[in-house]
């Protein structure tokens, strides 16, 4: 009978808490804007784990024009306008997919997004 080894999995889950604790820190002791790339339910869920550790979500940003104005309370732009203003925000991925992060990590780049998180894992574990 096979099933899940749950040493590994709290190894796994301390790595990505790990991993969460260093970017919250960085967020508090530098007031960079943060941004959430997608503004759909994986977005949302970051939204609601930042403000559970009191971080401010200056907006969301998306490619898709249809989602353009506010989302949960926190305008939606579309990428090139908010990374073109500035590119030092940190930007987390909205991503539940972690094969679609490679082509995103690659469009956010290339308009100039440097502080690029995608710890969806990590905030799973760090809100249940």
């Amino acid at each position: 009978m096979s099933g899940i080894d749950m040493v590994s999995v709290e190894k796994q889950s301390n790595i990505y808490l790990q991993q969460l604790e260093v970017e919250l820190k960085y967020l508090k002791e530098n007031s960079q804007p943060v941004y959430i790339f997608g503004a759909g339910r994986a977005g949302w869920y970051l939204l609601k784990v930042l403000q559970h550790f009191n971080i401010e979500v200056t907006a969301f940003i998306d490619n898709d024009e249809d989602k353009l104005g506010f989302y949960s309370d926190i305008p939606v732009n579309l990428t090139e306008q908010l990374l073109g203003e500035n590119n030092q925000a940190t930007v987390f991925l909205g991503l539940f997919r972690p094969d679609s992060a490679d082509r995103v990590i690659g469009k956010l780049k290339g308009v100039g997004a440097n502080r690029l998180i995608h710890l969806m894992d990590a905030f799973l574990f760090a809100y249940y």
